[in-house]
């Protein structure tokens, strides 16, 4: 459990001020590095450098991980919740085109890593834009 703490808490602590670079450093692989900690599947290493764009993205996704977006691999290993929680992903539905694409922070002692002006920086949690909030399911 430690562990995995301390992963979560690397992974933020490295992001902080960071660009966001679609295929290299962008919620969706947040997401997935996320999930790869809490479950240790390899989903993260296996997606990143291999697109540049959002649409290009969700094609190799569900090509590589078999998951169009983001909210799907979500679903299928966190429950929703109402309470913030160490390792809780804030997801928000955006529309790119006729596309959902969801956006999606992570939370950690109260505050969310979240995207602002093209970077990523640390909010207190209650101030983030979300939906909905998930936390991994407690059988895995």
């Amino acid at each position: 459990m430690f562990q995995k703490q301390a992963k979560i808490t690397d992974y933020i602590n490295e992001q902080i001020g960071q660009p966001i670079v679609y295929g290299e450093n962008d919620c969706n692989l947040l997401c997935l590095k996320m999930v790869d900690i809490e479950t240790g599947s390899d989903h993260f290493n296996k997606l990143v450098n291999q697109y540049t764009s959002v649409k290009e993205g969700l094609t190799k996704a569900k090509k590589i991980i078999g998951y169009s977006n983001a909210l799907e691999i979500i679903k299928d290993n966190y429950e929703q919740t109402d309470d913030f929680s160490d390792g809780c992903l804030l997801v928000k539905e955006h529309k790119e085109g006729a596309r959902k694409v969801f956006h999606v922070s992570v939370v950690y002692s109260g505050w969310a890593l979240t995207m602002d002006n093209g970077f990523y920086k640390n909010i207190p949690a209650v101030q983030a834009d979300y939906d909905s909030i998930w936390r991994i399911k407690k059988c895995l």
